[in-house]
C-alpha cells in the first residue's frame, strides 16, 4: 500500500494514478494538498468533486497556506453559483475540457524553474460524468504527455470501485505508476 510521501518522491514530469476508496476520496485528496503545500511546492487543483469554496474552507481549517494553490473548479459554473472572480480560482463548465487544458497550460508555463509544481486532478471518475469517455481519455492522454516538458508532476485520482476496466486500463498506460491509499 503507498502512502502520501509516497506521491513526493515523484521525479519532475511523472504521473500516478491514485486509486482511492469513495470514503477516502477527501481526506486523501485534501492530506495530499497540505503535504505539497508544506514543502513549499506550487499546485494547480482541478476538482470535478467539490465546489472550491467547500475546498477552501477545509484548508483553511488545516491552517494550510492555500496561495500556493490555483484551483481549477469545474462544479460550480455547472449549477449555476459562480461568482465573477475569486482568488486563486479559475471557473469552468466541467465539460469544457479544452478550455481547461488552454488554461492548464497557461498555468504550468507561469511556475519558475526553481519550484516544483503537481497538477492534481480529482477525480477522473467524475469527470465521466460530464463528458464522453472518448473524449476524456483523449483529455488526459494529452496532459500526461506533455508532463516531461511541462516539468511537473501529476496525479489522477480515481476510484477503486466503480470505474469501468478500459478507463482504469487508458490510465494505467498513461501514467508511470498506479498506486492505492486506503486509511485505517
Amino acid at each position: 500500500m503507498a502512502s502520501i510521501e509516497d506521491i513526493q518522491d515523484l521525479e519532475n514530469g511523472e504521473v500516478v494514478f491514485l486509486q482511492l476508496k469513495s470514503n477516502d476520496l477527501r481526506e486523501v485528496s485534501m492530506d495530499l494538498t497540505q503535504e505539497i503545500l508544506e514543502n513549499d511546492d506550487l499546485v494547480i487543483y482541478i476538482s470535478f468533486t467539490k465546489q472550491v469554496s467547500k475546498l477552501k474552507d477545509i484548508l483553511n481549517d488545516r491552517n494550510v497556506n492555500i496561495k500556493q494553490v490555483l484551483f481549477f473548479d469545474c462544479i460550480t459554473k455547472s449549477i449555476g453559483t459562480a461568482p465573477d472572480r475569486a482568488e486563486n480560482t479559475v471557473f469552468f463548465q466541467p465539460s469544457g475540457l479544452t478550455n481547461i487544458q488552454m488554461k492548464l497550460e497557461d498555468a504550468i508555463e507561469s511556475i519558475p524553474q526553481e519550484r516544483r509544481g503537481y497538477i492534481i486532478i480529482d477525480s477522473v471518475d467524475a469527470a465521466t460524468t460530464y463528458n464522453e469517455e472518448k473524449t476524456l481519455r483523449r483529455f488526459i492522454k494529452s496532459i500526461t504527455a506533455k508532463m516531461d516538458s511541462w516539468d511537473a508532476q501529476s496525479v489522477l485520482i480515481g476510484l477503486q470501485e466503480g470505474m469501468n476496466s478500459a478507463m482504469k486500463g487508458e490510465l494505467r498506460k498513461s501514467t508511470e505508476k498506479t498506486m492505492e491509499i486506503e486509511l485505517d
